[in-house]
């Protein structure tokens, strides 16, 4: 399931609301694109940027981290094999239609 990540020190988010404003960054090909454009399109004004091809999960996170972007998704499976690698992150919910 998509999951919605940010930086621990920052409010938790509890819905694509709370997205308003936001620079989210995704990973190359991302299948989470089209959630987000529709969340878009619904009226939440969100910044969608998407990373180099070539780019890693690991970047991205640290990217996150360091608050060069506010949120990236990622899959469950992509939260149990990297998340707990980086510190300063927060699973804020997850993304859903």
């Amino acid at each position: 399931m998509p999951t919605v990540v940010g930086r621990s020190i920052d409010t938790p988010l509890l819905d694509i609301k709370a997205l308003s404003g936001r620079r989210i960054i995704l990973p190359a090909a991302s299948p989470y694109e089209d959630i987000l454009q529709s969340i878009r399109a619904r009226g939440i004004d969100l910044d969608i940027v998407i990373a180099d091809v070539g780019e890693s999960t690991e970047s991205i996170l640290f990217r996150v981290a360091q608050g060069m972007y506010d949120l990236t998704v990622l899959g469950g499976h992509e939260l149990k094999a990297r998340f707990a690698r980086q510190v300063n992150l927060r699973v804020h919910f997850a993304l859903t239609e």
